[in-house]
C-alpha cells in the first residue's frame, strides 16, 4: 500500500529537482540540516514541511534536522515568547532545539552598525556554530519570494551590479565556511500562501510587532513599494521579478 503524499505549501518540494535545483533535492532530502526558525510564518512552515517530507521519505525522529532559534534581545518579553513558541513546536515535531541570544541594541551601538545589520551578522554567525556543532551539511531558512522582491528594491534604491540585483540563489556558500551552504527552497513561494497553508492544517505562528513600522527601508518597501507594484501590474508582478532575477 503507497503511503499517502504529503501536503506541503509548495508541491514543487515532492519533486526530484524541486525548483529546479539538484542541490537543493538533496539537502532537502537527506542531508543534516540546520533550519533556521524565528516563530514567524515562513520559518514555520519551512519546519513542518522538511519534517513532513522527511518522515513521507521514512526518516525517523529527529530526522536529521536541528531546529535552531535566535533571540536579538529586542523586544523582550515578546522575543522570550517567541523562543517558548518554538521549543514547544521542536517538542511536538520531535525535533532537535538549539536556542542563541545576544543583546543586538547593544552590540549596534558598540560597532556602529545598524540593528538591522548587527543582527544578521550575530544571527549568521549563531546559525554558523549551531551547523559546525551539529555536522550539518547546510541552513535552511524561509526566505520567500517576497523577500526576493524586497531585497530587489533595496539594493536597486543603493545602487547594485546585474549580480546583486540577482538576489539569494536556492543555494548558495555559507559565508566563510567552506563546505556549507544555504539553502532556500521558499524563493518560488509567496508569503501569504505559506500563510495560508498554515492556516489550512492548523498551524500556529508568531508574528513580530517590529514589522508593523515603517522605521527601516525594508518595511517600507514591504508594506508601500510592493504592494503599489503588485496593484499596478497585476498579481503575477512577482513571479515574472523573481524569474527575471533568477536570469
Amino acid at each position: 500500500m503507497s503511503r499517502p503524499t504529503p501536503v506541503l505549501p509548495d508541491s514543487g518540494l515532492l519533486g526530484a529537482r524541486p525548483l529546479g535545483s539538484e542541490a537543493l533535492a538533496g539537502i532537502l532530502r537527506s542531508a543534516a540540516l540546520v533550519v533556521a526558525v524565528s516563530g514567524g510564518a515562513d520559518s514555520v512552515a519551512l519546519l513542518h514541511s522538511v519534517v513532513h517530507l522527511r518522515k513521507w521519505l521514512g526518516a525517523e525522529k529527529p530526522y536529521g534536522i536541528v531546529a535552531a532559534h535566535f533571540n536579538h534581545g529586542i523586544r523582550g518579553a515578546e522575543a522570550d515568547a517567541d523562543e517558548a513558541f518554538v521549543s514547544g513546536l521542536c517538542a511536538s515535531l520531535g525535533v532537535r532545539f538549539e536556542a542563541g541570544r545576544a543583546d543586538v541594541p547593544a552590540e549596534a551601538a558598540r560597532t556602529g552598525e545598524s540593528l538591522e545589520m548587527a543582527a544578521r551578522r550575530l544571527r549568521r554567525a549563531f546559525l554558523g556554530r549551531v551547523a559546525a556543532e551539529s555536522g550539518a551539511a547546510a541552513v535552511a531558512t524561509g526566505h520567500t519570494l517576497d523577500d526576493q522582491a524586497e531585497l530587489f528594491f533595496i539594493r536597486l534604491k543603493r545602487g547594485s551590479s546585474s549580480r546583486g540585483l540577482g538576489g539569494m540563489a536556492p543555494v548558495s556558500p555559507w559565508p566563510g565556511m567552506p563546505g556549507l551552504s544555504a539553502a532556500r527552497p521558499f524563493l518560488a513561494t509567496r508569503h501569504a500562501a505559506l500563510c495560508g497553508w498554515l492556516r489550512a492544517q492548523g498551524l500556529q505562528w508568531r508574528e513580530d510587532s517590529t514589522n508593523a513600522g515603517d522605521s527601516a527601508d525594508r518595511n517600507k518597501i514591504r508594506h508601500g513599494l510592493v504592494p503599489a507594484a503588485v496593484a499596478a501590474f497585476g498579481p503575477s508582478f512577482l513571479d515574472t521579478l523573481g524569474r527575471t532575477m533568477e536570469s
